[in-house]
């Protein structure tokens, strides 16, 4: 009886097998199709508003997040923001700018490449941006750890910040693979159309920051270094959710897959350099205001003593962070428009291309705008969020305001390089990326030196963001005419025509 027990068992096992490997198969086909769907054939606007509102909603927490660990900071002493917003430079102009750009890189080659249906390219693609991510974020730690201190005296700490800027900054050095792995993967689930998650995913890493930051900032007195604990801790914490995300694909519904032989059996150098190249112009345009402030920090020792340095350093990293708040959200849009416009760059749809921008302008406009208003209202509430010391009210509700009034042009050269990343015309979003810290910089040695004194290097980012637009307009309007030109020699297939359940079949046939 036992035995056949045994040989029934035997026989209904693989069938059971078979049944969930094909209930697998089928609705892995049904989020294809859908997916498929969303982006080459749902109303754009929708379709934006879809992969742009989880980001923007990400971003916008994310740039709460650095407020509110300003205003602990500030809360706890004006040399603890003063020391954190020396090292927010390498923090935000190398660690999160490298990585990010990375990540732009290989979302602008993996997005066209699943419009064509080409897996093996967008498998592939994801292989070496983990390779690259991994190599890069080893090097950082080698690099920055021994040369901390000179490097601190370059970007401007004295005896009084030198010490907490080492503490906050020797924390920070040690794990900018947090950033590769929560940042950097913003694009990659963009293009996964998991924009949802990728939502999830800095919710939860802003909401771990935000709790640890006053336990270890105030409850364990650890200042500097209880703010660098949190975000490393809250970074890494994300990043195991990620490596499990892409190592195992089956079980988190990956719809790209590494493929280490593939990749690594015959190495595509020219997709490497796409990948390492694409995403530049993205870099220089975010380190642009980092390098001003490095100009700034070493020049206010020819203007001001100490507590007036102290001071405007404390603004200046209030600044930096109220900024986010006009950036981030606007970035969100750029983080949805890219993959929408990728998808149907590959399938020839440069109607929706069109579209695409059209609405990508007016909401990220209305977005930097709104919160700009705000910033002017609510100038002094806000100032008095960060720090309650006499000399910094002072100086900074005048400062916020004129920092943040020209960030809403933000949109002009963000929207042009996304296109032409996914275009993959290197040159083109290179040039815009490049001539914002060319400004910056230009302007922040210039405007000191002028009438407007020490308050000129708040006029810096505004006057950058102007020049910036107004050397993007031209290539926008050659932009948008080659759009429309595509879009009359275009001869527009019915997206019937393309199954999508044929695009995943045969995508199974290449895994196997």
């Amino acid at each position: 009886m036992g035995g056949n027990i045994d040989v029934v068992e035997a026989e209904i096992a693989p069938q059971t097998c078979c049944r969930k490997d094909s209930s697998k198969k089928k609705a892995k086909i049904e989020a294809e199709s859908k997916r498929h769907y969303m982006l080459a054939s749902d109303e754009i606007f929708k379709t934006l508003m879809t992969l742009s509102i989880p980001s923007i909603i990400s971003m916008g927490l994310n740039a709460i997040y650095n407020v509110v660990d300003s205003m602990y900071l500030g809360r706890s002493s004006s040399l603890d923001l003063a020391a954190v917003s020396l090292f927010m430079v390498v923090e935000i102009g190398v660690f999160m700018s490298l990585n990010v750009s990375l990540g732009f890189g290989a979302s602008s080659v993996i997005s066209p490449a699943l419009g064509k249906g080409d897996f093996v390219s967008a498998n592939k693609a994801l292989t070496y941006f983990i390779s690259l991510l991994v190599l890069l974020n080893c090097l950082l730690p080698a690099i920055f750890i021994p040369l901390l201190e000179p490097i601190l005296e370059f970007l401007g700490a004295n005896e009084y910040t030198m010490e907490r800027a080492k503490q906050y900054g020797l924390i920070m050095s040690a794990g900018p693979i947090g950033y590769g792995l929560t940042a950097a993967m913003g694009p990659m689930l963009r293009v996964e159309n998991k924009a949802t998650l990728s939502m999830w995913r800095q919710i939860f890493s802003s909401v771990l920051n935000i709790i640890f930051d006053p336990i270890l900032i105030f409850a364990l007195n650890l200042g500097t270094q209880g703010a660098a604990i949190s975000t490393v801790s809250s970074q890494m914490v994300v990043g195991i959710y990620m490596i499990w995300f892409y190592f195992f694909p089956k079980r988190s519904g990956a719809t790209v897959n590494l493929a280490w032989k593939e990749a690594f059996s015959s190495i595509d150098w020219p997709m490497i350099g796409k990948i390492c190249s694409l995403g530049l112009g993205q870099f220089f345009a975010s380190i642009g205001n980092q390098v001003a402030v490095v100009i700034f920090n070493r020049s206010f020792k020819k203007f001001l003593d100490f507590q007036g340095i102290v001071t405007y350093q404390a603004v200046m990293g209030a600044m930096a962070r109220l900024s986010s708040l006009v950036v981030m959200p606007a970035m969100g849009i750029n983080l949805g428009f890219i993959p929408l416009i990728g998808y149907n760059i590959g399938r020839n749809r440069y109607d929706r291309v069109y579209k695409a921008l059209k609405y990508a302008f007016a909401a990220m406009i209305l977005i930097g705008g709104g919160l700009i208003i705000a910033v002017e209202i609510l100038g002094v509430p806000i100032s008095k969020a960060f720090g309650t010391e006499p000399d910094f009210l002072e100086v900074a509700p005048k400062c916020l305001r004129i920092s943040v009034s020209g960030v809403w042009l933000y949109a002009f050269p963000a929207l042009i390089m996304g296109y032409y990343q996914v275009q993959h015309k290197i040159a083109v979003s290179l040039a815009l990326g490049i001539s914002q810290p060319i400004f910056s910089v230009a302007f922040a040695i210039l405007f000191p030196k002028s009438s407007l004194g020490v308050e000129g290097v708040f006029y810096v980012g505004p006057a950058a963001f102007i020049c910036t637009t107004l050397l993007s307009i031209p290539v926008l309007f050659v932009m948008v005419r080659d759009i429309k030109k595509k879009i009359r020699e275009t001869v527009i297939i019915n997206d019937e025509d393309t199954d999508p359940i044929e695009m995943v079949e045969t995508k199974q046939e290449v895994k196997v």
